[in-house]
């Protein structure tokens, strides 16, 4: 009797795991990507326009991916993309591995698609195998004598309520200027825009020359208005050769903070530039070795000396004449070009820092003409890859030499005087302090100037010289 017992014991502990079992598959088999879907707990309205979106079930598929990898980041980044070029890309972080979740904004009509990183780079292998199709059709079977190039690129935006005047002005100045300035014809291929076409390998340089000309001219226009504006990615594929595409990668500067260095003793502050680390890989080819660019980092950093002068937030005023003569030094810095008694470390430090903005501007301007010289160096094997390295890294070196040595030129022959651009932002900053002394000798009753000084000075577009030309030493 005991072993029946047991085993109607045991049946029935069966018979409940069975019942229950069905409710625990139907948990596993909920809509996926629920839970991650809760975890947003913000008010964005493009972000709660996605979420929304992702709950239909046309993007079953895409939630499902997303469940997989575990996480999502719902601060987006918001792009401009030649893969969509009819509005704009919020781009989420998801999982690892770069992983990411792609909503394509539709600017006229508002609506929401959604792509996973791998249904991007699939859509842009069917693009590629379109825009190949067309070519072979052009040539009657055989690959077109063109020189062809496919432009991939990513600019990261801050959009407030300029969008329609940011892809406006993006699409026609891109397209229109390269056409008419470059000469190429265009084909359009869904999913990824932007195909030029030539008659001769040089359109390479000048494919990348434009666009990056194109690209700062809109960036040093947006970033006037307090608008991020500037390139993620850059990248042009094609070429005359058959076979292999040659890739041309044009990656961005990657900028370091100024540094900042407290120097005892009088002098005048200066700013030092740092020679830029172009970092870059040799890939080999038929016959040869070619160089590709990975990345480029570029820094500085200033002197700052205040031993003459007395820092007006630190040692302010301590009697009316003093707080009068305090207001009228500073009130002239930007007409006499220099500090005179009275200052501050942040007026300093903002002079200096415009010298780095002028810097950043002339490299931005040359760095894509560098990199196609960069990208078109080709060194014959010899049989000896460490020797034929060495060739290859001094080739660079040359390179680099000459753009450097270009860009030192350029800084020095920008004004540094009296009403000058650097000492207007200098002045900008010092205008605080005035407005400090100013409240101070209102507090204890006592005569001061009133007013700053309002330079009438464009700061916006730091580099303003005609530019001289880069010549490729090879």
């Amino acid at each position: 009797m005991e072993k029946l017992h047991l085993t109607r014991k045991m049946g029935m502990v069966l018979l409940a795991m069975v019942m229950l079992w069905p409710v625990a598959c139907k948990r596993d088999q909920l809509p996926p990507g629920n839970s991650l879907l809760n975890t947003y707990r913000g008010t964005d309205k493009m972000v709660l326009k996605v979420i929304e979106t992702l709950r239909e079930p046309a993007n079953q598929t895409v939630l499902a991916d997303l469940e997989m990898q575990g996480n999502i980041n719902w601060e987006y980044e918001t792009l401009i993309t030649s893969r969509f070029l009819k509005g704009y890309t919020l781009r989420f972080a998801t999982g690892s591995d770069g992983n990411y979740l792609d909503a394509e904004v539709n600017a006229e009509t508002g609506a929401v698609k959604l792509f996973s990183k791998q249904m991007q780079q699939q859509r842009d292998a069917l693009s590629k195998q379109e825009l190949n199709s067309q070519l072979l059709k052009q040539g009657n079977g055989t690959l077109s004598h063109d020189c062809t190039y496919t432009v991939f690129f990513e600019i990261e935006c801050k959009i407030e309520d300029s969008l329609d005047r940011i892809l406006a002005l993006t699409s026609l100045q891109i397209f229109g200027d390269l056409i008419r300035r470059g000469g190429f014809k265009i084909t359009e291929v869904e999913g990824l825009k932007v195909t030029f076409t030539g008659n001769n390998e040089s359109t390479t340089n000048s494919v990348i020359g434009e666009l990056q000309r194109v690209m700062t001219s809109l960036q040093l226009f947006f970033n006037s208005d307090g608008y991020k504006f500037g390139f993620k990615t850059l990248e042009v594929t094609g070429g005359c050769e058959s076979g292999s595409p040659v890739v041309q990668m044009v990656p961005p500067i990657i900028w370091e903070q100024i540094r900042y260095v407290n120097v005892s003793g009088a002098g005048a502050c200066i700013f030092q530039a740092e020679n830029l680390k172009i970092y870059c890989l040799y890939a080999e080819g038929n016959g040869f070795w070619r160089v590709q660019i990975k990345s480029i980092t570029g820094g500085g950093y200033a002197e700052i000396r205040m031993a003459n002068l007395r820092d007006a937030f630190i040692s302010p005023p301590s009697w009316p004449a003093e707080a009068q003569d305090a207001v009228i030094k500073m009130k002239g810095q930007f007409e006499r070009g220099a500090a005179q008694g009275w200052h501050t470390e942040a007026a300093s430090k903002a002079h200096e820092n415009y010298h780095y903005l002028e810097w950043k501007a002339a490299a931005e301007y040359y760095w894509p003409i560098v990199a196609a010289c960069i990208n078109a160096i080709k060194v014959p094997k010899s049989g000896n890859r460490y020797n034929d390295e060495a060739l290859l890294r001094a080739k660079v070196r040359d390179i680099q030499s000459v753009f450097e040595n270009l860009l030192n030129n350029y800084k020095n022959s920008l004004d540094d005087g009296p009403r000058a651009r650097p000492y207007a932002a200098g002045q900008m900053e010092l205008n605080k302090a005035i407005r400090y002394v100013q409240q101070l000798a209102s507090q204890h009753g006592w005569q001061v100037e009133q007013g700053v000084t309002n330079p009438n000075v464009d700061l916006s577009r730091p580099a303003y010289l005609p530019f001289p030309p880069f010549n490729c030493p090879f």
